[in-house]
């Protein structure tokens, strides 16, 4: 199987804030920007009194679905961020 280049994938960033509300989403082009706006989108909700919890991550679409992003290690994008110490 070859193996997709970034640049021939499709990527977007969902976020969720105060659960269960309905999912933001976000395209990226790259794996670099979705860890950009995963952070922006953390950083913005600690300033805003109103946002009591969020949840967020990375979907590749493929096969013609959406589905959740993970690495060669099998990480998803917010396992990759808490464990870089950015959350």
């Amino acid at each position: 199987m070859e193996k997709k280049s970034e640049e021939n994938i499709k990527l977007r960033v969902w976020w969720i804030r105060n659960p269960p509300n309905e999912a933001n989403y976000h395209d990226v082009k790259s794996i670099e920007d979705a860890f950009i706006c995963l952070q922006r989108l953390m950083d913005r909700d600690l300033h805003n009194d109103t946002i009591s919890s969020n949840s967020g991550g990375l979907e590749v679409f493929e096969n013609n679905e959406w589905t959740e992003w993970y690495d060669a290690g099998g990480r998803d994008a917010m396992q990759i961020i808490q464990e870089k110490g950015e959350l």
